[in-house]
């Protein structure tokens, strides 16, 4: 492993081992650090990270997309391990990457127990899929018991990871919390524990930022482009989303709001071409009352009339969401339905 001091500018290499580490820690302890900062390498810097950080270091593993960028910019186009050294100790000088809590011993297992489950899930998605495409009844019989095999790992993942929930006192209190949210079972709450642990420590919109939901915007000038999500931790992305779409209903669904408005150049009380669902009972966006439509005909539409599907009058368009997300119109389309219930 390379390590580059600064500002001495000076570059070692130490054994990438349990005896390499503790000689590279005593170094350390005996210096004036401020920051160690290290490069994310698919859980190769764990150990590191977790050595530096037990002995009272100061850590910050940062994304390998960021010390790129960062090297790109300075016109560091060559790559070696000490010049990626050299890289990250300035991108480290320059930014100031903030120090986050490393993942402790008894943290890691839990991490591992979750990744674990999360690619024996797919094998079974992509077993499933081969077996419904098989017709030789031999390799049929295989991958079932393949499918057997994968289907009782995952029972024992489940009980190590309930097991491991149990034996911590805060763990057991955090996952009850989250399972009181409608939609969120097992799965879900034992990868926000492992995976997010910042959770209740920052803000909202920190913790959206940080799992890449945060919507970012696209303005230069005059032009405004549509906000999108990207970065983030996409294990966690992926998990909330899966697991509130297979969740427990709700005993209540969300009732929902359409709001129609007429497309470029047509005239408001002709037949609308685009319908926004927002959600009609989010206490800080809506009343608890609004207006209804008050013809149940296309002609009585302008580009301010609303519907709630929950009122007393019938609306001209409901919409009603599954349990993947999808959302259809009825009783008969009036225009695309452009954002859709559904949501973690």
């Amino acid at each position: 492993m390379d390590v580059h001091f600064a500002p001495t500018g000076e570059s070692v290499s130490v054994s990438y081992d349990a005896s390499g580490l503790k000689e590279l820690t005593l170094r350390l302890k005996a210096l004036p650090v401020v920051c160690i900062a290290l490069e994310a390498t698919g859980k190769l810097e764990t150990l590191a990270a977790a050595t530096l950080a037990e002995a009272g270091l100061p850590v910050a593993v940062v994304n390998p997309r960021q010390i790129r960028d960062f090297a790109r910019a300075t016109g560091r186009l060559a790559k070696t391990d000490r010049i990626d050294a050299c890289v990250i100790t300035r991108f480290a000088e320059a930014l100031k990457p903030a120090i986050r809590k490393v993942a402790d011993a008894q943290s890691r297992p839990l991490s591992e127990c979750i990744a674990r489950r999360r690619q024996l899930g797919t094998m079974l998605t992509a077993e499933k899929n081969r077996l419904s495409r098989t017709e030789d009844l031999g390799l049929g019989k295989t991958v079932k018991t393949h499918i057997k095999w994968l289907k009782r790992a995952l029972a024992g993942l489940d009980a190590r990871l309930k097991e491991l929930v149990h034996e911590n006192p805060l763990w057991r209190v955090k996952e009850a919390l989250l399972q009181s949210v409608p939609g969120i079972g097992d799965v879900v709450s034992r990868t926000l524990i492992a995976e997010l642990p910042e959770l209740g420590k920052l803000s909202r919109r920190q913790i959206a930022s940080l799992v890449g939901v945060a919507p970012l915007n696209r303005h230069s000038g005059t032009m405004r482009g549509r906000r999108s999500v990207r970065g983030g931790r996409p294990t966690v992305r992926a998990g909330a989303v899966h697991g509130s779409a297979r969740g427990k209903p709700q005993e209540q669904p969300h009732s929902l709001l359409l709001r129609a408005s007429p497309r470029s150049g047509q005239k408001a009380q002709g037949c609308p071409g685009r319908l926004h669902a927002e959600a009609f009972d989010h206490p800080e966006r809506h009343g608890s009352k609004r207006a209804t439509m008050a013809h149940s005909g296309c002609s009585g539409l302008t580009g301010k009339t609303v519907a709630a599907p929950d009122s007393d009058t019938t609306p001209y368009v409901t919409l009603e969401a599954n349990a993947g997300g999808r959302s259809r119109a009825k009783p008969g389309g009036i225009g695309s339905i452009v954002s859709g219930a559904g949501g973690l």
